[in-house]
């Protein structure tokens, strides 16, 4: 007896049913809700809040982004800056480095923390510091800015490592974080300072 499917039709499920078995063999990994595709001059966003931006001129295609919660983050701080929240790991499924202009990550503001007074830190490894050489992980605070309603930190970084880099929103000594106008909202988006 003849199923009456197309042949098209029965290659899809022959396909589904061949990644669904690879997938749960561990030949395959499963689909990640922590992976978005970003597009050149788009962003990407992320359970609780968390985006990642490419500006028009920071890619030349597409990729997969991806920031994954890691609950809270350890190591020294800058003197005076403490952590708030939940950190995030941030990166692409392949090593990209940013182009003309930087990408932007973005990081909710925790309940609780005074926006302006607030700055995102992201956690360098030795071999990423050019002109220091690094012994151990360093968290640095990034010059940031805030949304027009105060509820997500923008900062440049200049490209997204496969094995990611470790971001939290900080407080401390000093930050005075500046509130992007109204009417320039949109723009963070797209053109973060």
């Amino acid at each position: 007896m003849t199923l009456p499917w197309s042949t098209q039709g029965r290659r899809a499920v022959l396909a589904s049913v061949l990644v669904l078995t690879l997938a749960a063999c561990g030949a395959v990994d499963p689909p990640r809700d922590d992976v978005a595709w970003l597009v050149p001059g788009g962003f990407a966003t992320f359970p609780d809040g968390v985006v990642v931006v490419a500006p028009a001129g920071a890619l030349e295609a597409p990729i997969d982004a991806y920031a994954t919660p890691v609950g809270a983050a350890e190591g020294a701080f800058p003197r005076g800056v403490a952590p708030e929240g939940e950190a995030v790991r941030f990166g692409a499924l392949a090593d990209v480095r940013a182009g003309t202009v930087p990408l932007a990550i973005g990081l909710p503001v925790p309940a609780g923390v005074e926006p302006e007074r607030a700055a995102i830190a992201v956690q360098t490894l030795p071999g990423d510091a050019t002109g220091r050489y690094l012994t151990a992980p360093v968290w640095e605070v990034l010059d940031s800015v805030l949304d027009a309603e105060g509820a997500v930190l923008l900062a440049s970084v200049g490209g997204l490592a496969q094995d990611g880099r470790l971001a939290v929103v900080v407080v401390g000594e000093g930050i005075d974080t500046p509130r992007l106008a109204a009417r320039t909202a949109a723009a963070a988006r797209v053109a973060p300072t």
